[in-house]
């Protein structure tokens, strides 16, 4: 169990990891660290401000020798807005991390759920 993992725990919020990739994917240990690690902490820090929703955290990480895709969805309030000027580091190094495998981001907030997907290029 993963440090995230107890944290969540302890917040009684839920976790289910769905994770398909090969062991050899051309990414950076330091890299997967940051885009995984600042999406979950994120996703367990919004998810315990809402208070009354179900509190899951849903993470799915799938790749391959082309590329590698990470989508992480957390419950987040209904009315919520955000913009890159709002981007705390975190989202920062995550956002640093997709451009230096040339991939993309993409952040939105949906019917009370916040989900965050990142597609690394790694060919």
């Amino acid at each position: 169990m993963t440090v995230y993992e107890r944290r969540a725990k302890e917040s009684g919020i839920s976790v289910r990891i769905s994770a398909k990739a090969s062991r050899d994917l051309e990414v950076s240990p330091r890299d997967l660290v940051i885009v995984i690690a600042n999406l979950f902490e994120n996703a367990i820090h919004a998810t315990e401000k809402n208070k009354g929703q179900k509190k899951q955290i849903d993470i799915s990480i799938k790749g391959n020798a082309q590329r590698l895709l990470i989508k992480v969805e957390n419950p987040c309030k209904n009315n919520l807005t955000f913009d890159e000027t709002h981007y705390g580091v975190g989202i920062r190094s995550v956002i640093a991390a997709a451009n230096r495998y040339e991939g993309m981001y993409d952040f939105d907030a949906e019917d009370g759920i916040f989900s965050a997907k990142i597609n690394l290029n790694l060919a």
